[in-house]
């Protein structure tokens, strides 16, 4: 899955789970490269993701992939 596969690598994790937190004591991303994620999704899906609409209320790996497969 398109999803998982760039959240592995941007994330730099062998493995991910839903219940992960995206940053600190989760996944620990980086404000860049959890940017370099999105704009990967953007150009992989054709998405056009809103980065206002990612706020602090998206807490975790499964959260995120919720709010994304909404849109």
């Amino acid at each position: 899955m398109t999803f998982d596969r760039l959240l592995r690598k941007y994330a730099k994790a062998a493995e991910v789970r839903d219940s992960d937190p995206l940053f600190a004591e989760g996944l620990d991303f980086s404000s860049i490269g959890f940017t370099e994620f999105v704009m990967a999704i953007e150009d992989e899906t054709g998405l056009d993701i809103d980065p206002d609409e990612l706020d602090h209320s998206i807490r975790t790996v499964g959260q995120l992939y919720d709010h994304l497969s909404r849109m």
